[in-house]
């Protein structure tokens, strides 16, 4: 085939890399270029773009999807003679497993033609299914209110079916069945109610879907109290050789926010180790211990050096 079509400069970009593809012998004059992702995922949506600029002569530009079972044709275009853009959004081929396909470019004029192909990964369809409850722990009597979310592989909403979920007690003893079950908008909502005397313990929540896969979910049921303060301790994350002192700062606040009032005692401890005795005047054969007093979230600085 000759080349002397007045088109002089072929690219094909894949993934945002220009593969340069021409076979002119002259550059610049015209150029030709044809987007697309070079992974993709079966039955999602994508976008292939081309752009022609500068064509000395009326062209045809053709891009097509060649799979071995079939082709898909995803633009074509003819008698173009100025500055062409367009972007085409088309659905890719579902897939059972990992696919290669082929991008096939061809630019057609009066005489001659060129064309130009490259690979294009096809990734079957994958879904994230996920069970939650509005809370980990529930007391005795109360509400189990949870919900299955599904997402498919670019995290928007998927509805599928799910053709059991079952509520199960620590016992293994099924509690609750729902059948057939459809999410609207990728959610599920579903909820369940306890009896004060619901066996207290580790409940499993499991799912299926239409092809067999089992997703699940763990909550426990159990009496408990809610603390009525916390208690945090600040630290530096690292402490090098280099530092000569610490700071320690100690605060304990109620549930709702307030400080508590009040003093602390703490206790800084210096582990015995092997590795770096060679800084002292003799090995370290026991831990080294300081104890300190403070009001409550008041910092306070500790020697590295005598400590």
């Amino acid at each position: 085939m000759r080349h002397n079509l007045k088109v002089l400069s072929v690219l094909l970009v894949i993934a945002s890399a220009l593969l340069q593809t021409a076979t002119s012998r002259i550059f610049n004059e015209s150029i030709y270029m044809v987007t697309m992702s070079s992974q993709v995922v079966g039955g999602g949506m994508e976008t292939v773009c081309a752009h022609v600029h500068g064509p000395t002569e009326p062209l045809s530009l053709r891009v097509i999807l060649k799979l071995k079972q079939a082709n898909a044709t995803l633009l074509e275009e003819t008698g173009v003679s100025q500055d062409y853009y367009r972007c085409v959004s088309f659905q890719v081929p579902p897939v059972g497993r990992e696919t290669v396909a082929t991008l096939h470019v061809s630019v057609t004029g009066e005489k001659d033609s060129m064309s130009k192909k490259a690979k294009i990964l096809i990734r079957p369809s994958t879904f994230i299914t996920l069970v939650q409850t509005d809370k980990p722990i529930y007391k005795p009597g109360q509400k189990i209110q949870f919900r299955i979310v599904s997402l498919d592989s670019s995290f928007v909403p998927h509805n599928q079916m799910f053709q059991t979920v079952e509520l199960q007690d620590p016992n293994s003893n099924r509690i609750a069945q729902w059948l057939n079950q459809s999410t609207v908008s990728g959610i599920l909502d579903l909820s369940h109610p306890t009896t004060p005397e619901a066996t207290q313990g580790a409940y499993t929540i499991t799912a299926w879907t239409e092809k067999g896969k089992q997703i699940k979910q763990f909550f426990d049921i159990k009496e408990y109290v809610l603390p009525k303060y916390e208690v945090k301790v600040q630290l530096p994350s690292v402490i090098t050789i280099l530092d000569t002192e610490a700071t320690l700062r100690v605060c304990g606040k109620y549930t709702y926010g307030k400080p508590v009032l009040g003093s602390v005692k703490a206790e800084v401890c210096r582990k015995r180790g092997y590795r770096y005795y060679w800084l002292f005047d003799r090995e370290i054969t026991s831990d080294i211990c300081i104890k300190y007093e403070m009001t409550n979230c008041n910092a306070s600085s500790f020697d590295l050096i005598t400590s």
